[in-house]
């Protein structure tokens, strides 16, 4: 017993010092994304009604409705394609590319001046935009277990950080001809007042071009020796070409680990997942087995003295036996088969991914819903907070300092505490709280303040403002949502331990993505709808929205109950004993 708990004191102890440089510049190319898609927000209803696409103010919501949310629903249908992409040519080409079509396709919408115009540079966006993926799989490249889920809190920072300057640059900078004359009085600027918040976004996204061409360093697995040492890459369809003997000795896996560390500049600790050529591929050579015993390579490969650098290409560590079970069988037996690159349909009938896309898309849905309905209870003065808008825009300001506090302070500590899997269940969880709460603040704003006098129509109103004790539960409960969103963090690490192999990442980040922006495209539209139906038609005493919306949490949570706790670390380990 004290042996295991040393074991385990020593294994917490060990953390692998996060890649500095790199997950720095992915969080640059990673802001990409979130400012590109928030920019629009404080001007888009007012774009809309001075092109004159309606005539009824009400309908205004429906239009920038539409040209919001078709950025996610193209973004389903792409943005695999460029994950799987990343796996086969690397991530770095994506990245950069993905980048220069964010900024064409943002700065064309600031020069817009039709509704079809404004979807369809939209739709360019969000066909272009495939980073969000890409960077994900890269962080998994360039981490293990230990240090994945710092590096995703920064990564959830981004988000943060992004919706906040392009907010900033949609709010401050549109219609500069009129605001700052002196600066911006140019026949540009009148023609399209809202071209320079546009292009502004488009430079900052170049920024992260640079950044991404001249700092970042490959890391896609066998692909990362091309920037690193001048040494040509192997492609991911040729590794199973390349047969070797390998063994479970400590000091040839000591060399091994020397070997990638000299060349690559990795440090001599596994990454998120397992190797290239893990236990779930298997040689053209039928000799070539796990427990194969000579650690020698093929004859070819000895005479071009290329051993050491070949077994660092295939992974840093020997493969390990099979995992036991029926299912585990099949999907095993799937994955042996398998020898080029992973293929979308392969990548779903490994077992744990297809669990990922289940929990990623009803995690998505049941956050993106918070958002929708969050704001239109909020903002609704028959059953819901009658607050004005800059009321709630200081709410959500305040809400997101304390967001960036909770992912650099509390979200490791909880992974460290917990463990991932049990902290995203715990996490998850509150999702069902959430919904319970959300409608109380009617009764604590009913409990607290006086309503105004009766107009005639036997409804119950109040005024705009707020009293202390109504918003301070308002923060509140965005508090504790911020606590349960970090769910999101931990859940993008699970999502990378799903992966059958470090050279499917890309395809698992990719599908996972595009499962959640189908998700973001559905829980808004049908949670705003409920709220209407309930408030409008009192359906259940206009509490059908929330009894629905605790129904889905609550199936959210049932889901996550099916996430496996190993991380490919303990996973290796346990498979080890077992022999």
């Amino acid at each position: 017993m004290r042996r295991e708990k040393a074991a385990s004191k020593a294994a917490e102890g060990d953390i692998t010092p996060l890649p500095t440089k790199q997950i720095v510049v992915l969080m640059l190319t990673r802001l990409a994304e979130p400012i590109s898609y928030t920019v629009i927000f404080p001007f888009i209803n007012e774009m809309i009604s001075e092109m004159g696409v309606t005539d009824n103010p009400e309908r205004v919501g429906f239009y920038s409705g539409m040209v919001e949310s078709v950025f996610a629903f193209v973004q389903f249908f792409t943005v695999y394609h460029w994950a799987k992409l990343s796996d086969r040519i690397g991530r770095k080409p994506v990245i950069i590319l993905g980048l220069f079509g964010v900024c064409i396709s943002i700065s064309l919408f600031g020069l817009a001046t039709s509704f079809p115009m404004l979807l369809f540079y939209r739709c360019l966006s969000g066909a272009l935009n495939g980073n969000v993926a890409v960077v994900k799989a890269a962080i998994g490249d360039l981490t293990d277990d230990t240090n994945s889920t710092e590096a995703f809190a920064l990564f959830g920072l981004t988000w943060t950080v992004g919706a906040i300057i392009g907010n900033a640059l949609g709010g401050t900078l549109s219609h500069p001809y009129e605001r700052f004359p002196s600066l911006f009085g140019y026949e540009i600027f009148r023609v399209h007042p809202y071209f320079l918040p546009c292009i502004t976004s488009g430079i900052i996204t170049l920024i992260g071009v640079v950044f991404a061409q001249f700092v970042y360093i490959e890391s896609t697995p066998g692909l990362q020796l091309s920037s690193s040492a001048g040494v040509n890459p192997i492609p991911l369809q040729s590794r199973s070409s390349l047969t070797l003997r390998t063994s479970t000795s400590p000091t040839d896996t000591a060399k091994q680990h020397r070997s990638l560390s000299s060349i690559s500049g990795f440090s001599d600790t596994d990454t998120l997942v397992g190797s290239p050529r893990s236990p779930l591929r298997k040689s053209d050579d039928p000799d070539d087995t796990p427990t194969g015993g000579n650690d020698k390579y093929d004859r070819d490969d000895e005479e071009e003295g290329g051993d050491e650098v070949t077994q660092s290409l295939l992974g840093k560590y020997p493969p390990v036996p099979s995992p036991t079970g029926a299912q585990a069988g099949e999907d095993v037996e799937m994955a042996r088969t398998k020898v080029g690159g992973w293929g979308f349909w392969e990548l779903m009938a490994w077992a744990p991914v297809r669990v990922m896309c289940v929990t990623m898309f009803l995690n998505s849905f049941v956050g993106s819903a918070w958002g929708a309905v969050s704001i239109l209870f909020f903002f609704d003065p028959n059953g819901g907070l009658n607050m004005s808008t800059s009321a709630i825009g200081y709410s959500l300001a305040i809400n997101g300092l304390w967001t960036i506090a909770c992912q650099l302070l509390l979200l490791n500590r909880l992974r460290r505490w917990l463990g991932v899997g049990t902290a995203y269940k715990m996490l998850t969880f509150g999702w069902i709280p959430v919904y319970l709460l959300l409608p109380r603040l009617r009764h604590l704003l009913e409990a607290l303040e006086t309503p105004l006098p009766p107009d005639g129509t036997g409804r119950v109103l109040y005024s705009n403002t707020r009293t202390w004790g109504t918003s301070i539960g308002v923060n509140a409960v965005l508090s504790f949502v911020t606590v349960v969103g970090m769910s999101n963090s931990l859940l993008m690490v699970l999502i990378n331990y799903s992966s059958p192999d470090r050279s499917a990442l890309g395809g698992v980040n990719g599908i996972s993505t595009a499962v959640g922006c189908m998700a973001r495209v559905v829980g808004p539209s049908l949670a705003s709808a409920l709220f209407a139906i309930s408030m409008d038609g009192k359906v259940l005493g206009g509490n059908l929205w929330w009894i629905a919306m605790v129904i889905f949490a609550s199936i959210n949570f049932v889901a996550c109950l099916s996430v496996a706790h190993e991380t490919p670390t303990t996973r290796r380990q346990s498979m080890e004993q077992a022999v």
